[in-house]
């Protein structure tokens, strides 16, 4: 029986921006833009497309991948987190900072 893939290898970079994107722009710029890709990114290559950053060493290489402070990466975050399902889609699991969030919208 062959093992089931747990990650991916690529996403999609649609031309057309969606709402989360445009959000995270408007609010805080190019980081923001960068931010939510460098997400997706990670998501998409961490296995079951999940990250634990509750953790001092997860949280830096979040922060790094990001390439912002810790005050700037919340910010994102959080803005994330009080996003509507519609605005976020529900394809994409992460635990950041203790608490769930769910979503892709390019």
């Amino acid at each position: 029986m062959a093992l089931k893939k747990r990650s991916c290898e690529y996403f999609p970079h649609t031309a057309k921006p969606g709402q989360t994107v445009a959000i995270l722009e408007s609010e805080f710029g190019i980081q923001g833009y960068a931010a939510w890709f460098k997400l997706l990114e990670l998501l998409t290559s961490a296995d079951d497309h999940y990250i634990d950053a509750t953790h001092e060493v997860s949280w830096r290489f979040l922060l790094s991948r990001f390439r912002c402070d810790a005050e700037t990466a919340s910010a994102i975050i959080d803005t994330l987190r009080g996003l509507p399902q519609a605005a976020v889609g529900a394809a994409i699991t992460a635990r950041v900072s203790g608490a769930e969030y769910s979503g892709i919208d390019y």
